[in-house]
């Protein structure tokens, strides 16, 4: 069983990870949905459903390939483009998350 910190500070490393994430998307802006110099969380949808993944994923080859799944499913196979454009953002994820959530509290 989880100790009651442990999931306090999960909860918060999802929230604080999510906004994090929302504004990186936003400046990578695959899809050139973001308008001038102030992002709106255009990506929220996507990241939504990266950050549930994150802690069962286990390598950045697979990080890339289940975003570029999302990005596939959310606009198309042609406006997602090919997975290896994923690949940097997904380690810069991939390796921001290891760090932020081997800091939690163990149970």
């Amino acid at each position: 069983m989880k100790s009651a910190k442990r999931e306090r500070a999960l909860k918060r490393l999802y929230v604080d990870f999510t906004d994090w994430l929302v504004l990186k998307f936003d400046e990578w802006d695959p899809q050139q949905l973001v308008i001038g110099s102030n992002p709106g969380r255009e990506y929220e949808p996507e990241v939504q459903r990266v950050v549930p993944l994150l802690q069962e994923t286990k390598s950045i080859e697979q990080l890339t390939e289940r975003i570029h799944s999302i990005f596939v499913q959310m606009f198309n196979a042609d406006s997602a483009g090919p997975m290896e454009v994923y690949a940097p953002f997904a380690r810069g994820i991939f390796l921001e998350w290891a760090k932020r959530s081997s800091a939690l509290p163990s149970d």
